[in-house]
């Protein structure tokens, strides 16, 4: 046996097999429509399905700066709480939380903050570190320091009172006494404590040094400005007497009610499309209506048509396409009836050379032969009746219906046919 003789290969697959199965083709095709359909609501519903872990001073983030654990301790306390994406409906009452953050434009902030957005108190918390995300863990942050000024005028001016900030350099404990403390709050270490002052609003909490934390506008008594975010976000709350602070001032501006913390000024307002009406009542009835459609017209028209024909000639070849092509330029030229006499001679001359009739009979002599053969023979039709009547056409239907007797004439006179 030679070593290099090549190994003869698998013999090719039979011509005609097909690659796939039925079973195998049916579910690509189930796959197919599934991952479609998928794609098409994840893309939908991207916006919505944001987690809010990217840092920022929101509701939805767990880094230093985000509230997302005021909002766990406001669930844990036992009170009604809301992360809201869009405009809030029902009764009126309770406290919405708006956090605000370097780069929001100032328009946006106005038109949330119109009395009639939202029915209840406003609480405007101000933002003070300057922040960027940590690139080694994600939802982190790296502070590099405190917001400039200019950048904090913008996120002001909606305001309509002028408003200013200070900050204390350096950290230290902090009280807080007012209306709104209830008594005397124990601030704990607070880092570069931050107070507003400014003409038009009614101070309602002050730390030791008569530095406004929280005050009320005099032109507009639902609204309320925090001026230091560390006594509501995620790294002062580790403190466990500025988390009772933070729950005794949400307490007493919510008197009772509910608390919003809305998201939508932070980018996350929950869009709307054509392809969400699609997918939201009422139009989901709809929806579903026609993917049902849909799915019973496939269904319908594989189990009826079957596989496709395939496709023959343009122009086909042969007698059969030669008759076809007269037959057409007939049918054209409305000259159907007009072949019934062509046809009824044929028919004449055919059954004359089958019975053997002289040449040297005229057309009358050949068609009294022609009926004394077929009365001999029992025919019901004769030749000259047959002849008559084919004169007589003048319709299509008129024309088969001679047709079709001179044919049973010439069977049974020749048996030619039989």
């Amino acid at each position: 046996m030679n070593p290099l003789r090549p190994v003869a290969r698998d013999a090719a697959a039979p011509p005609g097999r097909q690659p796939f199965t039925a079973r195998a083709a049916v579910l690509m095709v189930l796959v197919g429509v599934f991952a479609f359909s998928a794609f098409v609501v994840l893309s939908t519903y991207a916006p919505d399905l944001k987690a809010g872990r990217d840092g920022r001073s929101h509701a939805l983030s767990k880094s230093a700066v985000g509230f997302a654990g005021l909002v766990r301790l406001a669930e844990d306390s036992g009170v009604p709480v809301l992360v809201s994406r869009g405009k809030v409906r029902g009764p009126g009452g309770g406290l919405r939380v708006l956090t605000l953050e370097p780069g929001l434009d100032p328009d946006a902030v106005a038109s949330t903050l119109d009395p009639d957005a939202f029915s209840g108190a406003t609480l405007l918390v101000l933002p003070k570190w300057q922040v960027s995300p940590d690139p080694r863990r994600s939802g982190w942050v790296v502070r590099h320091g405190l917001i400039e000024e200019a950048d904090l005028a913008p996120l002001l001016r909606p305001l309509r009172d002028r408003i200013g900030v200070t900050r204390r350099q350096g950290g230290g404990r902090a009280t807080a006494a007012g209306e709104a403390a209830r008594g005397l709050l124990d601030l704990g270490e607070v880092d570069t404590l931050q107070t507003i002052s400014g003409s038009g609003w009614t101070p309602l909490l002050t730390n030791e040094r008569g530095g406004w934390l929280l005050v009320q506008s005099a032109s507009r008594p639902a609204l309320f400005v925090l001026s230091d975010p560390d006594l509501l976000n995620n790294q002062g709350l580790r403190s466990p007497r500025r988390a009772g602070a933070a729950m005794t001032i949400l307490d007493y501006l919510r008197a009772g009610g509910p608390v919003v913390f809305d998201v939508a000024l932070n980018g996350f307002a929950r869009s709307r499309g054509v392809l969400k009406l699609a997918f939201e009542p009422p139009f989901l009835a709809a929806t579903l209506c026609a993917l049902a459609a849909a799915l019973l017209m496939g269904l319908h028209a594989a189990v009826r048509f079957g596989a496709p024909q395939t496709q023959g000639r343009a122009l086909a070849l042969g007698k059969t396409a030669l008759a076809d092509n007269s037959a057409a330029l007939l049918r054209l030229a409305k000259r159907e009836p007009a072949m019934a006499e062509p046809y009824a001679d044929l028919t004449r001359q055919a059954v004359a050379r089958a019975v053997g009739a002289p040449r040297s009979l005229n057309r009358g002599e050949l068609d009294a032969m022609l009926d004394r053969l077929a009365v001999k023979a029992g025919h019901p039709a004769v030749a000259s009746g047959l002849t008559a009547e084919a004169s007589r056409v003048t319709g299509v239907a008129g024309l088969m219906t001679v047709a079709r007797k001179l044919y049973d004439f010439r069977r049974g006179m020749s048996r030619e046919c039989d």
